[in-house]
């Protein structure tokens, strides 16, 4: 009799674990909480799976799914989402769930902020987690089940294409201001000094502008109103000019100390009475310059 009482409840344990067996599983299937991306400085390291970080493939990292799980990270602010390959661990903060790549950042729209609420979802399981590292997921009230296994196709961005400077030299890229990686991976190179040139870039970029550009005779006179060794600043300098209501700007390129500068000028005039006359009206409006002879610019 206590033989069969031990066997019936058995059997109902079992029955019961098999039933709660799917929910537990779809729950470990999909979290939601805080992502970031990696640091471009990342790019090229090796990640925890032995894989090169690269920052123009849809990776991310994850503290305990299986390397090779393919997972749909969607931003909760936009609804725009991204499947990505888990291969690297991490992130560190508690209070974040993923840390994705540059490229996957970008596809759902998380450059600009740094940080946003998603909702990781698992696609297609990886291989077998390593032994202590079992699936700890947030809790879910309401998990939705797992989209079709499909990849979205890559979306083309401007970041994607090669950054080079007016002569059509390749330059390096800056340092983002994404999340970092985990800190015993930052003290095993060391850190690379962002280029001034592509910080100061930062400073008034994305922007858009409207241009018209011809080559002009060097004849006349004219008034300098900036110069700059930035060709980013120069175009913010032009705007500037073009909203006080100067129309008739020329702009001059040239090599200084090794470095290209490019030099603003209101004109052309025919005589330097005219352009000193433009000088003092200029002054009034409070911009300030002085004249030169446009054959005389090397």
């Amino acid at each position: 009799m206590q033989t069969s009482q031990f066997f019936r409840f058995g059997l109902l344990a079992l029955l019961m674990l098999l039933i709660a067996s799917p929910r537990l599983l779809r729950a470990q299937q999909v979290q939601e909480g805080m992502a970031s991306y990696y640091n471009d400085k990342f790019h090229g390291r090796k990640t925890a799976s032995g894989e090169p970080y690269d920052k123009n493939r849809f990776t991310c990292a994850h503290r305990t799914l299986p390397f090779g799980t393919i997972v749909k990270v969607t931003n909760l602010t936009n609804g725009r989402y991204v499947s990505v390959k888990v291969n690297d661990r991490g992130p560190h903060k508690p209070e974040r769930i993923v840390d994705l790549s540059r490229a996957a950042a970008q596809q759902i729209g998380l450059v600009q902020a740094g940080v946003a609420r998603v909702r990781v979802e698992v696609v297609r399981n990886g291989q077998v987690s390593p032994p202590g590292n079992q699936p700890v997921v947030t809790n879910n009230p309401s998990p939705a089940p797992a989209p079709p296994r499909t990849r979205p196709a890559r979306q083309v961005d401007i970041s994607d294409l090669p950054i080079v400077d007016h002569n059509g030299v390749p330059i390096a890229e800056s340092v983002q201001a994404g999340e970092s990686q985990p800190e015993d991976q930052v003290t095993a190179t060391p850190e690379a000094k962002p280029d001034p040139t592509l910080v100061e870039a930062q400073k008034y970029t994305p922007a858009l502008f409207t241009m018209q550009a011809a080559k002009s005779t060097s004849e006349g006179f004219g008034l300098q109103v900036g110069a700059f060794f930035s060709f980013y600043r120069l175009l913010e300098g032009m705007d500037e000019i073009a909203g006080k209501g100067y129309k008739n700007t020329l702009v001059h390129s040239s090599i200084k100390d090794g470095k290209p500068i490019f030099r603003i000028i209101l004109g052309p005039y025919p005589t330097r009475a005219d352009a000193n006359a433009l000088r003092r009206a200029a002054a009034k409006k409070g911009v300030e310059g002085i004249v030169v002879d446009l054959k005389e610019l090397k």
